[in-house]
């Protein structure tokens, strides 16, 4: 627009519009005001003669005083160019001019931007919005202050200077102010991954069965993270290692190394895979079904270890066992026997522990099947030793009980006998010493046929010794437990009463086959003992019962500790005479007689049996014993055993062996 006005500061012309020769030029319109750049007016002018009549041949040249301001050409075209004042000029070649004045000041007609969406791919972006205030022909007017806002600020933020930058994904809007026009600019952040690598360089797993989900990161072009970037197109190298569970998701199979395969965003992400299993746990047990392992020496232990992962599965290593002095070997199973003890074993695997508790009892070394017949200076004439107990006093010597039954017609059964001693300083060579308690005169007195089986142990009532023995008569009162003290462990004198009886009237359970003594942490006294259970009706065989007291004189009959029923056929006709060593802290062996002379070619073998607590005793089997010769009793101290051998038709003997109980 264009308007015709006269401005203030351009108050005259700047020459005469007149010529040499009296000619005059008008310019038309007399003042030119633009409000936009690049708009354009027509200026004309007329040459008038002396007279004021035109002058049609007359050429006009025009140019401006400020070409930054205006421009004309030729025609007399003036274009605005920027904002300022000047003149439009107009010449003759006879010399006449004329001009008027010019003035451009841009008037705010709109905002613009350089886009009307503003697109953003990665986090952090900026983009100029390029904004400006522009006059009516869309020029800019440059100089005018803008101002700028983001309508969600946690989407995309701008400066001062109208710079966009993404913040995060999504869609908002920019508007812009200036010179009291405004504009909106549309903001979209939308990350596009450019690069994808895996969440972690290795995917671990720690057991089989474990799940894990493919997880990748994708990056924008300024390497931030687009979160919402899709995983797809699973696969697996080795199918045995891994296998696929869905389209995101992977199990470990077996241990091993692979790689998965997948996309981000639809970017292509390699990832190595290990699969090695971590111990978790370890399940340990003995595969044998019997509390005490009774096992030959160097035998292996009968353990069977499983490393677990935490998913249970197993995992194909051994674990390790801390060394032991009663073991050798280091792993689960390698380990053999080498002591008899009660321990509980460590087991290690990784950083994992677990306990076995063990009870290992050695099997007793016999330095011969039928031992050796016991070296004695001399006994009685017609003496036939029988049910020996040998017992180490309190000044080291070893002294040896036994009866010694010897022909007597008076008696019904045909013999009859005392208690004798033989004596010896090195357990090896014994001598005789003479009669240490003499049976009854009498064949139906309560000691009349004999005196057998005897157990000393401190008195709880008195200083000195108390010697529990077995006598009674075969055709009368039958066999009973009596008692004997002693202030020297030497000379002995019998006490009145029966301490274990046989259930008179009628002697319906005989006892006193055998007996050993110990003490329980209650203070009481328990004896274990051959002697008949207590039923009725009557069983006629003996078995190992046990009989406790508070004060050694007055015994109450508990039950049974060891039967028959807990041998082979072999040993079911009668068990008695045990006799007990601890071999280990908690581990006691017992050695018994039991045989099957009920039947015809039986014989009587030693036995064995170990317990945790004297009280339930498991069966070891047979320790001494060969076809032809029978073996009975039996009294152990130390390594040292006495037991009666008899072999064939000959008469019964003293014998000794060497049992090593390691």
């Amino acid at each position: 627009m264009v308007v015709a006005v006269a401005i203030a500061t351009a108050t005259g012309c700047l020459g005469e519009p007149s010529g040499p020769f009296g000619n005059q030029l008008v310019l038309s319109p007399q003042s030119l005001a633009f409000e936009a750049l690049g708009d354009s007016a027509q200026v004309s002018a007329v040459e008038t003669g002396p007279g004021g009549a035109p002058l049609t041949t007359a050429t006009v040249e025009y140019s401006s005083a400020a070409p930054s301001v205006v421009t004309v050409d030729s025609s007399g075209l003036v274009i605005s160019r920027g904002n300022g004042v000047t003149w439009i000029i107009a010449r003759t070649p006879s010399g006449a001019s004329d001009s008027i004045p010019v003035s451009v000041i841009q008037l705010p007609r709109a905002v613009v931007a350089s886009t009307d969406t503003v697109r953003l791919h990665a986090l952090g972006a900026q983009q100029p919005l390029g904004a400006m205030v522009v006059d009516r022909l869309g020029a800019p007017i440059w100089g005018l202050t803008l101002q700028y806002g983001v309508h969600d600020t946690t989407i995309a933020a701008i400066s001062a200077d109208g710079r966009v930058a993404a913040r995060r994904n999504g869609v908002t809007f920019a508007q812009v102010r200036g010179a009291g026009e405004s504009l909106a600019v549309v903001i979209h952040v939308e990350q596009r991954p450019v690069q994808a690598m895996a969440a972690s360089d290795t995917l671990r797993f720690v057991a089989l069965g474990e799940r894990a989900t493919a997880a990748g990161i994708a990056m924008d072009s300024l390497g931030h993270p687009v979160l919402d970037a899709a995983v797809g197109h699973l696969s697996v190298d080795d199918s045995a290692v891994l296998d696929i569970v869905d389209s995101v998701t992977v199990r470990a199979r077996q241990n091993g190394h692979t790689v998965i395969r997948f996309s981000v965003g639809g970017l292509p992400v390699d990832q190595h895979v290990v699969v090695a299993q971590v111990p978790d746990t370890i399940v340990a047990s003995v595969t044998d079904t019997l509390p005490i392992l009774s096992l030959q020496l160097d035998s292996l232990v009968p353990l069977r270890c499983e490393v677990r992962d935490r998913n249970g599965y197993p995992i194909p290593i051994e674990p390790s066992v801390d060394v032991t002095e009663f073991l050798s070997g280091t792993t689960c199973g390698s380990l053999r026997a080498r002591q008899s003890a009660l321990a509980t074993l460590v087991l290690r695997a990784g950083s994992v522990t677990a306990t076995v508790p063990v009870a290992i009892a050695l099997r007793p070394t016999v330095s011969s099947p039928l031992g050796d017949f016991l070296l004695v200076d001399s006994l009685p004439a017609t003496v036939l030793p029988w049910a020996p107990t040998l017992w180490r006093d309190p000044s080291g010597m070893w002294q040896l009980y036994f009866t010694g039954y010897q022909p007597d017609n008076t008696s019904l059964s045909g013999y009859r006998g005392h208690l004798h001693r033989l004596v010896s300083s090195d357990g090896v060579q014994f001598q005789y010493d003479g009669i240490v308690l003499q049976r009854d005169s009498v064949d139906c007195a309560p000691n009349g046929s004999g005196i057998e089986n005897i157990a000393i142990v401190p008195r709880s009532d008195a200083p000195g010794w108390r010697m529990f023995y077995s006598s009674g008569s075969f055709t009368c009162d039958g066999w009973q437990v009596f008692s004997a003290v002693s202030a020297d462990a030497q000379v002995w004198t019998k006490e009145p009463g029966i301490r274990l009886d046989n259930g008179d009237p009628g002697a319906p359970w005989p006892v006193g086959e055998g007996m050993v003594i110990d003490r329980l942490p209650s203070a009481e006294w328990r004896m274990l003992v051959g002697g008949y259970r207590r039923t009725l009706p009557v069983e006629d065989k003996f078995h190992i019962v046990e009989w406790r007291s508070t004060d050694q004189v007055q015994w109450t009959y508990r039950g049974t500790v060891l039967t028959t029923d807990q041998l082979p056929s072999t040993g079911q006709r009668s068990v008695y005479s045990p006799t007990i060593r601890e071999v280990a802290p908690g581990l006691w062996r017992m050695l018994f007689t039991a045989d099957d002379l009920n039947v015809p070619g039986g014989r009587s073998r030693i036995w064995g049996a170990v317990s945790l607590d004297r009280q339930q005793w498991q069966l070891e089997g047979e320790i001494m014993g060969v076809n032809g010769t029978n073996l009975f009793y039996a009294s152990l101290v130390d390594e040292r055993l006495i037991f009666i051998r008899k072999d064939g038709a000959q008469n019964q003997q003293l014998a000794t062996a060497t049992v090593a109980m390691p």
